[in-house]
């Protein structure tokens, strides 16, 4: 009888060491994934500081270099500097902030190629670019007709000579009220205003002493904004969109100048920056 209640004891206590162990490894399991989830959270708000770190410091140079500044009033979008811009100290802030986060952070590139040489703009919700094709031309593509009307003044140190061209092509749908002006240095003043055909040809030509400033609607949806070379002028270009996605009206540059990559979590996300 002794025997079987040392036998049965035996079997008691092994059961319940195997239990120990048991729980001791699930407790230890549970555990190891806990611990990797806080790294895994970690590592995924890291993620998020650095791209609203970059995204900062990007509109900051932006702000302070670029010499463009971009307001949002409204379905109103206003863009105004000057031309030729010459941004070479925008050039340079952007390297040096490329080097220095490149350097600190290697999971993160940026890719300021287009950025540096175009300036690229976009407003998302209604697909409108504005950007430089050279650095004396504003460039701006239009391709879904979501501007209503667009308002370029020009103000100069150049003076007005006779000629001038206001050769609108008038639409109805699509169309954009176009209105371009210019206050010149010697006093001289120069209105085109017309309700134009987006999809055609229209010109605007003020005729200085040391060339044309142009506003030129060429193919369906680009708009060309032109000071010739030796003139440098203020241009204020105002746009007024159609009131589609109105609460998403912002402005930024294009997806892809952040580039973040965690390769240990293969966590990849491509990143841009708002400016308004």
């Amino acid at each position: 009888m002794k025997n079987k209640k040392a036998q049965l004891f035996l079997v008691t206590l092994t059961l319940l060491a195997f239990t120990i162990l048991t729980l001791s490894i699930i407790a230890y399991q549970t555990s190891q994934s806990f611990e990797n989830r806080l790294s895994d959270i970690a590592s995924f708000e890291r993620l998020s500081n650095l791209d609203l770190s970059a995204q900062k410091v990007l509109k900051n140079i932006f702000d302070d270099k670029s010499g463009i500044n971009v307001t949002i009033k409204g379905l109103d979008v206003t863009f105004e500097e000057t031309l030729p811009n010459v941004h070479a100290e925008f050039n340079a802030s952007l390297d040096s902030f490329k080097n220095y986060l490149e350097t600190n952070f290697d999971s993160i590139n940026l890719s300021i190629g287009s950025i540096k040489q175009y300036i690229p703009l976009l407003m998302p919700s209604h697909n409108i670019f504005y950007n430089h094709s050279q650095n004396n031309v504003i460039n701006i593509t239009n391709s879904e007709f979501n501007i209503n009307a667009l308002d370029v003044y020009f103000a100069t140190n150049s003076t007005l000579l006779s000629g001038y061209s206001c050769s609108l092509t008038m639409g109805s749908s699509p169309s954009i009220l176009l209105s371009v002006s210019g206050d010149l240095a010697n006093g001289g003043r120069y209105d085109c205003v017309g309700q134009i055909d987006p999809t055609k040809h229209s010109l605007a030509s003020i005729n200085t002493s040391q060339g044309n400033m142009t506003v030129i609607i060429t193919n369906p949806g680009t708009i060309l904004i032109t000071v010739p070379n030796g003139v440098y002028s203020k241009v204020k270009t105002k746009m007024t969109v159609n009131n589609t996605n109105e609460n998403q009206l912002e402005v930024r540059y294009p997806l892809g100048v952040i580039n973040i990559n965690f390769v240990n979590l293969g966590v990849k996300k491509l990143g841009d920056a708002r400016i308004a």
